[in-house]
C-alpha cells in the first residue's frame, strides 16, 4: 500500500500508456465538460471517498492506493 495525494493519483493516471492511446482514437473526450477519462475516474474515486468519509475530499489529502498483483512463475520440463 501506498499513500499519496488524490492530485498525485490524477498525475499517476496521466502517464498510462493506455490512456495515451486512448486519447489519440478519441480526441473528442477531452471535450467532455465533467473531463476527459482519467479525471472523470479520478471524480468518481473522489465522490466515493467523500461518500464514505462524510466530508469534502480536497485534492492534498491523502489516499491510500494499493495495485494487487498476482505472479505466477512456471519453469519449463
Amino acid at each position: 500500500m501506498r499513500k499519496v495525494t488524490w492530485d498525485d493519483l490524477l498525475s499517476y493516471l496521466n502517464t498510462w500508456s493506455l490512456l495515451h492511446t486512448f486519447r489519440q482514437r478519441n480526441p473528442t473526450d477531452a471535450e467532455i465538460p465533467r473531463g476527459d477519462i482519467a479525471v472523470g475516474f479520478w471524480k468518481d474515486l473522489k465522490e466515493g471517498a467523500e461518500r464514505e468519509d462524510g466530508r469534502t475530499v480536497e485534492g492534498h489529502d491523502g489516499v491510500d492506493i494499493e495495485w494487487p498483483l498476482a505472479l505466477m512463475m512456471v519453469k519449463r520440463a
